[in-house]
This record gives structure tokens, sequence and C-alpha cells, in this order.
């Protein structure tokens, strides 16, 4: 977590909900994690037209044109990670558990900015 903000990972923009995506009047754009978070809920958005060969939801967070929700369960989607590189590196090949290292960074960098914005939300109305 404190090597996240270093790492610059995270290339999106944080923002409050659906309503202020790049593509909001896109349903597509929504990006839903149903085997990360157990729930079929977007909880991001992509501001990409066009064609997208990015893996879902993980790849997203090093993406320039991702929009993750203020709100998002960006946790669940850290934890996920995090418990899936410790199953690699006990399966044995470092290099393979390693392979998500960025995208760790860059969720814990999303965790981090969220909470400082709710943070700053909360010191402004009470």
């Amino acid at each position: 977590m404190q090597l996240a903000p270093l790492a610059q990972a995270f290339a999106g923009k944080l923002i409050n909900g659906p309503l202020e995506a790049t593509r909001n009047e896109d349903p597509l754009s929504q990006i839903r994690a149903p085997a990360v978070t157990g729930k079929f809920e977007a909880i991001s958005s992509c501001g990409k037209k066009g064609f997208c060969g990015f893996l879902k939801p993980i790849a997203c967070y090093t993406c320039s044109s991702f929009e993750p929700w203020l709100d998002g369960p960006h946790e669940k989607v850290l934890e996920y990670l995090i418990a899936e590189r410790e199953r690699l590196m006990t399966a044995g090949d470092a290099r393979i558990a390693s392979i998500n290292d960025r995208a760790i960074l860059a969720v814990a960098e999303v965790v981090q900015l969220c909470e400082s914005a709710r943070d700053e939300r909360r010191a402004v109305h009470g």
C-alpha cells in the first residue's frame, strides 16, 4: 500500500459514479466483475470508445480510459488480486505470481484515492 502512490500505476480518473462517466449514456461502458465481487453490479466505467482487448476489470486499473467509481468495491478487487498472487506463489512460480503486480499497485492507489476523497467529502459536509 505504501508503494502504490509512488508507482503511479493508476492512469485513469476517479469519478463519483456512473453519471460522471465519459460515456454515461452507454450502459456497455459500465465494468462488472462478478468473479471478483460475487455480484453482477457495475463497479466502474470505461471512457474508451471502440474495441478493448483488456481483461476486465484487472487490466482496467492501469488504463488511462478507466473511471473507477468512488464507492466501488475496489478493496474487494485488491483482496482478490493479493489472494491470487499468494496462491500462485504457493504453486511455485514467482514470475507467474508477479504478473499482476502493476495492477495490484494501481488498485491499491485507487483504494487510497477513494479513502482520501471520502475523508475530504466528510470534512466538507460534516
